[in-house]
């Protein structure tokens, strides 16, 4: 199977995802600090539906063989029951668009009743699509504190070609109002993100990307490359022509540094060479994910720590369990859980899914959930 990467398709991921470069973009309160401990995961990531209203060009889902299909309602109302309490984030993605589960507004009400803003930061990540005026308000007043969203393009002709059958003025106008909403009411949150993943067919759009953005009314943006991991095929029939797009990023990369509001991943990201050299120097893996997340990519209930193992989900080694199977706890102390961090602590044993993360072998990248 494969998995979409948070800010794309999944996109998840990311991350998937995923999911945010470097938190110095965000604000403090969005990112309480996480308790590092292998006792309970302090980071849901629960995907509510594998439909989406639309179907990227470089979307990952193309090579999945999905049956139409949405998260029980009971399961999550006991999943949050068991783990609520010990939760820092709860994030709204997975592989579909979180929007079209018919009762979002029932799992967030629920959610909200037992554990208010102060307690648990809830977090979406949509192709903004569904983002009607009645939607707004709800995120607005459930306090969400941060809404990602997928944009990809900067013209309505490059947007229909990545994402078909979406309306890119719709979404440009849903945003700018949902920024305005909260600022007119004095609010902090929901802090807004627009994400770019780069491609063949965009890559020349992404320095507008960045001015439309905050015209939006965006808090913040990222500038992203595909992860070959996630998809290796799509990676290389997308990659932008690196003689064309490296004066782009070189301008992007120099805006980075004067606004923090936009981030944009590392160079190699964009254009993939070996990083063997760190490997080499390197004894150990330490992965933040393993210590804090607790990830539900797939209404089918297995359990990962990252989108990186939802991508190779058919390996053993990367399912931890299934929450139709077993309690959440029980999946996070059990036998698989422990054997896949203790074989991290090992460079030799580490998992091979591990050893081809982008995330660990970059030290410029600091993941949310990592950092």
């Amino acid at each position: 199977m494969g998995v979409i990467c948070v800010g794309t398709v999944m996109n998840v991921c990311w991350r998937a995802v995923f999911l945010l470069g470097k938190r110095s973009i965000l604000p403090k309160y969005l990112y309480p600090d996480q308790k590092k401990t292998n006792e309970y995961p302090t980071y849901l990531l629960i995907g509510l539906t594998n439909l989406c209203t639309t179907l990227c060009k470089f979307c990952y889902r193309r090579d999945l063989d999905l049956r139409p299909a949405f998260f029980p309602v009971e399961r999550y109302e006991s999943l949050m029951d068991e783990l609520g309490p010990h939760l820092d984030i709860l994030e709204f993605s997975g592989i579909g668009e979180p929007l079209l589960h018919k009762d979002f507004r029932r799992f967030v009400l629920y959610t909200r009743r037992k554990f208010g803003p102060g307690k648990l930061t809830l977090r979406l990540v949509s192709n903004g699509s569904l983002l009607g005026e009645q939607m707004r308000r709800f995120l607005v007043h459930q306090s969400f504190g941060q809404v990602w969203f997928s944009v990809n393009a900067a013209t309505i002709e490059t947007y229909s070609k990545i994402m078909p059958h979406l309306d890119f003025d719709g979404l440009c106008k849903s945003v700018y109002e949902l920024v305005a909403l909260r600022n007119i009411l004095g609010l902090r949150v929901p802090h807004v993100h627009l994400s770019f993943v780069v491609t063949r067919d965009n890559y020349f759009e992404a320095e507008k990307f960045v001015d439309l953005a905050f015209e939006m009314g965006a808090d913040s943006i990222s500038i992203r490359p595909l992860d070959k991991e996630l998809n290796p095929r799509i990676f290389w029939e997308q990659q932008p022509p690196k003689e064309e797009f490296d004066p782009i990023l070189e301008r992007i990369e120099d805006r980075t540094r004067q606004d923090k509001r936009v981030w944009c991943a590392p160079r190699w990201g964009f254009f993939p060479k070996a990083y063997q050299e760190t490997r080499d120097k390197s004894t150990a893996i330490s992965c933040g994910n393993a210590e804090n997340t607790f990830g539900v990519y797939f209404t089918s209930g297995e359990v990962t720590f990252c989108c990186y193992m939802a991508a190779e989900i058919e390996n053993e080694i990367n399912c931890l369990g299934n929450i139709y199977d077993s309690s959440a706890l029980e999946i996070w102390n059990g036998p698989r859980a422990q054997a896949f961090r203790r074989s991290m602590k090992d460079i030799r044993a580490a998992p091979d899914i591990c050893l081809r993360c982008s995330n660990f072998w970059n030290k410029e990248w600091v993941c949310p959930s990592n950092g």
